[in-house]
C-alpha cells in the first residue's frame, strides 16, 4: 500500500488511520462519526478536545483520548506550534457516513 508507506492514510477492515497535522489557532468543526469510534494519540504539541456534554480535555504529546461513536466533538490547537496526532477510526457500520459536520452545540 503506497499510502501506508507514506504514513498519510491507511484503510483496513473496519479501520481508518490518519496522521493529523494542525497548525496553531486551527480547529476542526463540530462533527461526529456515525458508527465509528475515534482514538486520538498526540505525537507532538497538544490538542484541546471538546466533546458535547463533557469537560474540555487538553491532550499533550504522548496522551490519548477515545471518543465514542455518535458523540459530537471537535479538536483544536490552542498552542504556539503545530500539533501532530495519529487518529484512528474503527468503523463498525460501513453503511453509515464516515463524517457528519454539525452546527456548534448550544
Amino acid at each position: 500500500m503506497r499510502s501506508a508507506q507514506q504514513g498519510q492514510h491507511v484503510v483496513g477492515p473496519g479501520a481508518v488511520v490518519n496522521v493529523l497535522e494542525m497548525a496553531p489557532a486551527v480547529a476542526a468543526p463540530w462533527h461526529m462519526h456515525p458508527g465509528a469510534q475515534e482514538i486520538i494519540f498526540v505525537l507532538e504539541g497538544s490538542l484541546r478536545v471538546e466533546t458535547e456534554g463533557r469537560v474540555v480535555q487538553e491532550v499533550n504529546a504522548g496522551g490519548i483520548i477515545l471518543i465514542p461513536a455518535e458523540i459530537p466533538h471537535l479538536a483544536r490547537n490552542d498552542g504556539a506550534t503545530t500539533a501532530r496526532a495519529l487518529v484512528s477510526h474503527s468503523r463498525a457500520d460501513r453503511d453509515k457516513p464516515f463524517l457528519v459536520v454539525l452546527k456548534q452545540p448550544t
